[in-house]
């Protein structure tokens, strides 16, 4: 494989190995950081037939902050090797596709093309959708073999005419074609296609790759997109024989879980600073393939990227929520600013899919309105003199974006520390991307230029003397109790009160709500040893959270712990000392016994003097939870938009 590695990038004094640049088949890397195929909805527009412009917007956003190499979604389109899918089994395209020969397609993609390469970054395209749909790969005839190769060689010439330098072969996670040719599980082949090793079972792919290498010639790079292990299937082992197998048509593994939930780690199954992936990455590395190694899966923190780089763990270092929670990311590191990088909270709420509500970043309002032509930041008249009511992430965010415009902002939180809400996340091991946010939300305030005062319960009475041209609220959202019998009992707490203070509930605790606050709460007192049951009337617990890379993650947890149970369909009707009492989804009574109580009833906005603030002055907003209570994603959003109309 034609390789040339350039030495660290000494005009770079903090980060020479991920910064420094790499030649791979005539072409440049501009550094060691790449962008996989993780565009959030929002940016994907809703047709499926083409990109919209918002898309070429979100990833020239991503080459200019950083990416060397940004991946492209593939286009649905019309296969011809697509059959009646056989009973049981599912398939969201089969042969209602579009056609990417439409000359609109292709112009459409070529500006997304464009957008990258205007900021010195390679542009790759995503084989998603090249296979046969209708097909197992043991029912695969030599036929439809060849027609799928013809067909990937075809529209990777296509997509290389467009401007692609490089194209991405989709094979993790079991979800492919590709990748149930390596699986020993999937792949019961007696032909040249299949046998007992990998060596023999990588032979399907060999000839794809081999097929398409021929096709686009010596300059276009070949990557393939694997997990580094099949649960109960091939090894670690095996990906390196894979590797040695492939060395002389690919040029990049894109290394990931063996499943989506763990390819898209939250802090309940990620240890934070030891990625998934990086033992595959390893024994890639030690196998001395000459094939470039690219993992991913929350790999955000650029020293520990750095180290890995310089340590040769790792050729590339492929992120996507890096980028997207921060699109001053690769500014940010080139610059030495590490502690101003908005840390992801792993919560996956990009990663939607159509038909959820609108996906982009709980952390990074900008990325989602920077698609918005609307919505606009015009540089303000005059410096303002700014209050902000309530120091947790809506409030802070306010400040801070006011501050940045220029204002003078005086902050105002009647408790003795900021965070608000997010202060429970101090408690919560798994909690720990959420308190790192709400720690980098602190440090900005602290190294900002605004008056915080702590401990200030501010009145309309004492703003009004200050003279304030305007006023943001953002006192946030107290706490409800059910309306339930019992529920006023000294031993029934709702879920903040909880935290940091569960040493003081009895071993046997209900918990009156399924909704995601609920069942984190109901998780964090039975990893304390609490014997937990959740009680919700819905058909099943977390029925509110996030349900792509999230739900499920949690759900693998609770069914670890033998101390957490739930029950459905039942409605609590009453709550005494001892015990809570419900009927089920028959209308029968049960009786369950309960030391403490945890009751989710919901939350009210704390507005009581919002109109008297808003007679002080012209300017005056509600943001957050004291708005509408909901979640940070939306409570960030509106501070930001509200801060920026300064």
């Amino acid at each position: 494989m034609p390789l040339m590695l350039i030495g660290g990038n000494l005009m770079n004094k903090y980060y020479p190995n991920l910064l420094s640049p790499l030649k791979v088949r005539n072409k440049f890397y501009k550094n060691r950081m790449g962008f996989p195929r993780a565009v959030p909805t929002i940016a994907s527009g809703i047709h499926i037939d083409s990109p919209i412009e918002s898309l070429g917007l979100y990833l020239g956003g991503v080459a200019k902050n950083g990416a060397a190499v940004v991946t492209v979604n593939s286009p649905v389109w019309k296969n011809p090797l697509s059959r009646p899918m056989p009973e049981g089994m599912r398939g969201p395209f089969n042969d209602k596709g579009y056609d990417m020969n439409l000359l609109n397609v292709q112009l459409e993609y070529t500006r997304v093309i464009e957008a990258i390469h205007n900021y010195g970054s390679l542009a790759c395209i995503s084989l998603m959708q090249l296979e046969p749909n209708g097909w197992t790969i043991n029912d695969l005839t030599p036929e439809v073999i060849e027609g799928m190769a013809s067909m990937f060689a075809e529209k990777c010439v296509l997509y290389k005419s467009l401007g692609f330098d490089q194209c991405c072969f989709y094979m993790s996670y079991g979800g492919s074609m590709l990748a149930k040719s390596l699986s020993p599980i999937a792949n019961k082949r007696t032909d040249k296609y299949g046998g007992s090793t990998m060596a023999e079972r990588s032979a399907l792919a060999h000839e794809i790759f081999s097929r398409v290498r021929a096709a686009c010639g010596p300059d276009f790079i070949l990557e393939a997109q694997v997990s580094g292990e099949e649960h109960n299937g091939y090894t670690i082992n095996d990906l390196c024989e894979f590797a040695r197998a492939c060395e002389d048509v690919i040029d990049v593994f894109q290394v990931r879980a063996a499943d989506g939930s763990l390819a898209h780690p939250m802090g309940i199954n990620f240890v934070e600073g030891k990625p998934i992936t990086l033992k595959y990455a390893e024994a890639l590395k030690r196998s001395g393939t000459s094939i470039l190694i690219a993992p991913v899966g929350g790999y955000q923190d650029p020293d520990l990227n750095e180290k890995l780089i310089a340590e040769g763990k790792a050729d590339f270092i492929y992120m996507a929520r890096a980028f997207i929670c921060d699109s001053e990311y690769g500014r940010k590191i080139a610059e030495g600013h590490k502690e101003d990088i908005v840390p992801c909270v792993f919560c996956n709420g990009c990663h939607i899919r159509p038909g959820d509500p609108d996906g982009g970043c709980v952390v990074n309002p900008r990325m989602v309105l920077s698609l918005d032509h609307n919505f606009k930041v015009d540089p303000p008249l005059s410096v303002k003199k700014v209050a902000v009511i309530g120091g947790g992430p809506a409030g802070m965010e306010a400040a801070l974006v006011a501050s940045q415009r220029g204002h003078r902002v005086t902050l105002y939180e009647k408790a003795a520390v900021l965070g608000g809400q997010l202060i429970h996340a101090d408690y919560s091991s798994f909690k720990w991307p959420m308190r790192n946010f709400k720690n980098y939300l602190i440090r900005q305030v602290e190294k900002s230029a605004i008056d915080v005062r702590l401990g200030a319960a501010a009145t309309p009475e004492l703003l009004k003397d200050e003279n304030y041209d305007a006023i943001i609220l953002a006192a946030g959202a107290k706490h409800k109790l059910p309306n339930i019998p019992g529920v006023e009992g000294k031993h029934v707490r709702n879920p903040l009160a909880v935290y940091g203070h569960q040493a003081e509930l009895g071993k046997k605790v209900v918990v009156i709500g399924g909704s995601q606050t609920g069942v984190e709460t109901g998780l964090y007192l039975a990893m304390n040893s609490h014997d937990v049951t959740i009680l919700t009337r819905q058909d099943k617990i977390a029925y509110d959270a996030q349900r792509v890379h999230f739900r499920e993650i949690f759900e693998e947890k609770w069914k670890t712990l033998d101390n957490f149970k739930s029950i459905a369909k039942a409605r609590t009707t009453a709550i005494s000392k001892d015990s809570v009492t419900y009927t089920d989804a028959d209308g029968k009574s049960h009786t369950i016994a309960a030391d403490s109580v945890v009751a989710c009833g919901g939350l009210a906005s704390c507005q009581e003097s919002a109109l008297e603030f808003a007679a002080i002055t012209d300017y005056f907003r509600i943001i957050g939870d004291c708005r509408s209570p909901k979640d940070v994603k939306t409570a960030m959003k509106s501070a930001y938009t509200s801060a920026s109309g300064l």
